[in-house]
């Protein structure tokens, strides 16, 4: 009778591959290829930046002399007016210091807007140079025509000897005057009224004239207004009118937009 032969052992667990030297060289080649190919990315980054800056100073240099993207806000009729109000102040009453109600009076402006606004204008575009950079100009003429109907303040409750006729000014928005070339007049129902700087208009400078009214108008006032400008990169109308119409016959035939009327009262 033969033994019985002993089972054959288990295989042990496989053992992890070991990596040649060849291939972690082949990986640490690799790594240092990209790190030194991003020396020169970044380097032309570096030159592009600057190249663009250059080129933004140039241009910022040739606006500065010739005029900055332009925005025409305007007409827009200001009527100021007084009104009164309740306020507390502290007051010395009898040897005591005592908040008192007192009423006190300032001066408000009301905006009205014209009934109908055209602008027709004529702008010829041009190129200046600055080195290798160049920036695009234009340079023409616009001219604003339209029709301010009579202020009414009827729903704001005022009183008419607190409205102030006298200190009424046609403001005009402008927002880069040096673009503006020669003097500028306004033509209120035939009178010629010069336009002078510092115009009521909130957040955009311009120009004014002073109307000088002895009272009330009694019947709708025609305006026109023709504006020298130079400026670059655009330039921008705003729809002031309830009726606008705007048209540049070089450039397009042309486009019309309305606006509902409003009317602002700035304390």
């Amino acid at each position: 009778m033969t033994a019985p032969t002993a089972p054959p052992p288990l295989p042990g667990p496989a053992s992890t591959p070991r990596r040649s030297p060849s291939f972690l060289l082949k990986m640490a080649i690799v790594a240092g290829l990209v790190l030194a190919l991003l020396i020169p990315l970044h380097m032309i980054r570096a030159v592009l930046s600057e190249r663009l800056e250059r080129r933004d100073s140039a241009i910022e240099e040739i606006t500065s002399t010739w005029g900055d993207n332009q925005v025409v806000a305007g007409p827009v009729l200001v009527v100021p007016y007084r009104y009164t109000f309740k306020t507390w102040k502290e007051q010395v009453v009898a040897g005591r210091t005592e908040r008192v109600e007192v009423v006190e009076t300032a001066v408000a402006r009301a905006y009205f807007l014209p009934k109908a606004f055209e602008a027709v204008g004529d702008m010829a575009p041009d190129v200046l140079y600055r080195g290798i950079y160049r920036a695009v100009v234009y340079r023409g003429r616009l001219a604003l025509s339209g029709e301010f109907p009579p202020p009414a303040f009827d729903e704001w409750k005022v009183p008419p000897e607190n409205i102030l006729w006298e200190d009424a000014v046609v403001a005009l928005g402008v927002s880069d005057l040096r673009g503006a070339q020669g003097a500028l007049t306004l033509d209120w129902d035939g009178r010629a009224l010069p336009l002078t700087p510092g115009a009521r208009m909130p957040e955009l400078p311009g120009v004014e004239a002073r109307l000088r009214l002895d009272g009330p108008l009694a019947s709708p006032v025609k305006f026109r207004v023709e504006l020298t400008l130079k400026g670059s990169r655009g330039i921008r109308l705003a729809p002031v009118g309830e009726s606008n119409r705007v048209s540049f016959p070089r450039h397009g035939p042309t486009r019309v937009s309305r606006a509902p009327s409003c009317r602002r009262s700035a304390r």
